[in-house]
């Protein structure tokens, strides 16, 4: 394997913690992007004034982009321009500076999900699926576009398609669902069940393998979009039986897709009762390796 410069923006993050970890683990050097207003602190670069440090991204061979405001909870005008600006606005202010070096990273691996292809119920989808419809597809869309025109500099641009990140620490499990209850405490209370009719599918990948598959990225420069996911998908309804089986709580509780509709909006409607069947074929196609094949395998490591 060979050792590479690589500079991260949301190194602090949930992905962004482990990846950094795993990185290093694997002998590259990382930098990590610390941001702030660089007029009161020492920081390398300051997004909201469009600063970077000079020579900031010297003899970088990946930048990895990482940052985004987290999306849960009713989508307010006020949170999707908040949401919109930390990824496009963010993405096209990286690939601005970056185009004014002579020596330009070879390639970059920017966030997206796997939102991207909206509400498409059984259909099976892959990397050359189209885009859907609504504001959590949109996003991605332009996120997307907005990575891409690293291109034209010859840059190998990877849009990352994350699906829902399982992770002790963090992510999908550990989110708050109502106030000061995740969805995780909720099932171990044992008042839990399936979202809706449960019969949505849940791209999901635990937290080990979203680092390992971004490793994987780097070290075979792979490029175009490919979906972090893991190689089985569920649907809620087997994720909710699996999950309550594996800390023994029941699972006989299901939330009605009204009430989730009249809290959340328009993020319950294309987030929690929407869905993807989504498969990793990119990943697959290039031999990558997964250490949690199944939903169970994922869980166990969540609630060990």
């Amino acid at each position: 394997m060979i050792t590479k410069k690589i500079a991260i923006t949301g190194s602090t993050g949930l992905i962004g913690t482990a990846l950094v970890e795993k990185l290093l683990k694997d002998g590259h050097n990382v930098l990590q992007l610390t941001r702030g207003n660089h007029l009161k602190e020492d920081v390398l670069w300051d997004p909201e004034n469009e600063w970077f440090k000079e020579n900031i991204f010297e003899g970088i061979d990946v930048l990895i982009n990482l940052s985004g405001h987290t999306i849960g909870g009713r989508l307010t005008n006020k949170i999707k321009n908040k949401v919109y600006s930390s990824r496009i606005d963010i993405t096209n202010l990286l690939i601005k500076e970056i185009s004014k070096y002579s020596k330009k990273p070879k390639q970059i691996i920017n966030a997206s999900a796997t939102g991207y292809y909206g509400n498409r119920y059984n259909e099976e989808i892959n990397e050359q699926s189209t885009s859907g419809f609504g504001f959590l597809s949109e996003v991605p869309n332009e996120w997307e576009k907005a990575a891409n025109q690293g291109s034209k500099y010859g840059i190998k641009i990877a849009t990352t398609r994350f699906g829902l990140v399982l992770s002790k620490d963090g992510g999908f499990l550990n989110k708050p669902i109502i106030a000061g209850l995740s969805l995780l405490k909720l099932f171990q209370l044992g008042i839990a069940g399936k979202l809706g009719n449960g019969k949505q599918w849940m791209p999901w990948i635990s937290l080990e393998d979203t680092t390992r598959a971004i490793a994987f990225i780097i070290n075979h420069e792979l490029d175009g979009p490919i979906n972090i996911v893991g190689p089985t998908p569920t649907t809620n309804y087997e994720f909710t039986k699996t999950l309550g089986g594996l800390i023994k709580r029941p699972t006989i509780i299901p939330i009605p897709a009204l009430p989730l509709k009249i809290i959340f909006g328009e993020f319950a409607k294309d987030g929690l009762l929407g869905g993807q069947k989504v498969s990793p074929k990119v990943l697959l196609n290039n031999g990558f390796k997964y250490n949690h094949e199944t939903i169970e395998q994922a869980l166990i490591q969540v609630i060990k």
